[in-house]
């Protein structure tokens, strides 16, 4: 029986290790019986400058107040950071009663919000009472405020599903700064972010059947995710040799493929392929890699992968590749 005495499972400590490496990054640890252990990691990211992100995002948010009601500290002081850093005024609010008085009395006092951001843990259902009572309220003179929904990547289905007419906007957790940013950008700013945004995610109801060659299963799981709630069909082999096999018994609009996988990589795996690849047929292929050196292109293309696609994936980068590969004329 495991107690508090003698820790967890350990399943914290591999889900970090995924973490780290699905960003192309190294985790390790060192230990002395007796002394204590030093975990550690590296990842190398680009650096922003503060200014610039700044002025991508205040001359939207300056003047703007947001409403946050969460269930957890850490959570509220990263959203509560992140807005600030937008440019809104940030109020927290911790049961639904008071959410809901405290914006009425935003509208009497002539201080309305903008935007109400709502979140809950994992055990709870999704707020629908409360996102409903709030489009009961009475906002006039102003409009209402924009409803923000913050949950797990296992609930995005069945959010998406009361999208359009509870919430304004469904954002995974963890939440990604930049991200965030752009999904606030377009519910404020509609007029110059939702053009952007329709070019990414409209694909006229295009349905492709797509191969997803990964050993890991967190990453996996984001990519399935991506392209499922995109509205593609899906298809995940763990190894090179595996997408090979598939490739040949079944039919699909597109594959990616990690760059490392036992067995068989997905450099191995594509030059495999595309040798018995049959005439008049190419499979778009993309390489999914932490690296993105020159040399790592290089050796991509001249395997015969159409493109490659750098670790950490978001949404953009997958719906372009279906764009430029399925949907050309898009």
């Amino acid at each position: 029986m495991h107690t508090h005495k003698f820790g967890g499972t350990g399943l914290g400590t591999t889900i970090a290790k995924q973490l780290v490496e699905f960003m192309g990054g190294e985790i390790g640890l060192s230990s002395v019986l007796g002394t204590g252990s030093h975990f550690w990691f590296t990842l190398s990211l680009p650096v922003i400058k503060d200014d610039d992100m700044k002025d991508r995002y205040h001359h939207i948010f300056t003047d703007k107040r947001a409403a946050i009601l969460v269930c957890k500290n850490v959570l509220y002081e990263s959203l509560e950071s992140y807005c600030q850093f937008f440019g809104f005024t940030v109020e927290r609010f911790y049961s639904e009663s008071e959410l809901l008085n405290g914006l009425q009395q935003a509208v009497k006092h002539e201080q309305p919000f903008e935007l109400v951001i709502l979140s809950t843990g994992r055990e709870k259902n999704m707020p629908v009472e409360l996102a409903n009572k709030m489009n009961a309220l009475d906002f006039s003179p102003y409009s209402a405020p924009k409803k923000v929904f913050l949950n797990y990547l296992d609930k995005r289905s069945e959010a998406q599903k009361l999208g359009g007419a509870l919430f304004d906007c469904y954002i995974t957790k963890p939440v990604n700064f930049e991200r965030f940013g752009d999904e606030l950008s377009t519910l404020l700013n509609p007029d110059s972010a939702q053009v952007a945004k329709n070019k990414c995610y409209d694909f006229n109801n295009v349905s492709l059947n797509i191969l997803i060659a990964e050993d890991e299963d967190i990453n996996a799981m984001v990519l399935s995710s991506f392209l499922q709630d995109a509205g593609h069909k899906t298809k995940r082999v763990l190894n090179g040799a595996q997408a090979v096999e598939e490739l040949a018994q079944n039919t699909y609009d597109m594959a990616f493929m990690d760059m490392r996988m036992p067995e068989m990589n997905g450099t191995e795996a594509t030059i495999a392929w595309r040798a018995h690849e049959p005439e008049g047929v190419h499979i778009p292929i993309i390489a999914l890699t932490a690296n993105a050196t020159k040399d790592d292109r290089k050796s991509c293309l001249e395997a015969g992968m159409d493109d490659f696609i750098t670790k950490p994936i978001t949404p953009e980068q997958l719906s372009r590749a279906i764009v430029k590969f399925c949907l050309p004329g898009q």
